[in-house]
């Protein structure tokens, strides 16, 4: 009974993970994009998601979706960036526009292969070169 109740409740963390790109899909769905202040409060609250959903994480000891993670950093670095008046680095992000969240995926990506056994695809295996080869 408590491994199922287990399951549940990792499950609803893993759910939390994709709840700041949720918000932020639906917040600049309503928003007026031009104008920067929208911007700014909308990286600051999904940052400060994406901060908790890392903490809860790693406290949990749970397995980060990589595309996910990449997703949460960008939007984590935005929020920084917009605290911190990195105004440079917002008009890094105001260049790439959505593909800076690849970006972050692709660098999330990276590290994963070459600093974690378990790969971009998050397996654990015994054959390490296997694991590298399908993350690439």
């Amino acid at each position: 009974m408590f491994k199922n109740m287990t399951i549940k409740a990792n499950r609803i963390v893993k759910a939390f993970e994709a709840i700041p790109l949720t918000i932020f899909l639906v917040y600049i769905r309503f928003v007026d994009a031009k104008n920067l202040q929208n911007w700014r409060s909308t990286f600051i609250i999904c940052g400060l998601l994406s901060f908790l959903t890392v903490i809860l994480f790693l406290y949990k000891k749970m397995l980060f979706n990589r595309l996910l993670l990449g997703t949460n950093m960008y939007f984590l670095c935005g929020g920084i960036a917009f605290i911190t008046h990195q105004w440079w680095f917002v008009e890094i992000y105001n260049s790439l526009q959505a593909s800076g969240i690849l970006v972050w995926i692709i660098i999330v990506g990276i590290v994963s292969i070459f600093l974690n056994p378990r790969g971009f695809i998050g397996v654990q295996s015994p054959d390490k070169k296997s694991v590298k080869k399908f993350s690439l």
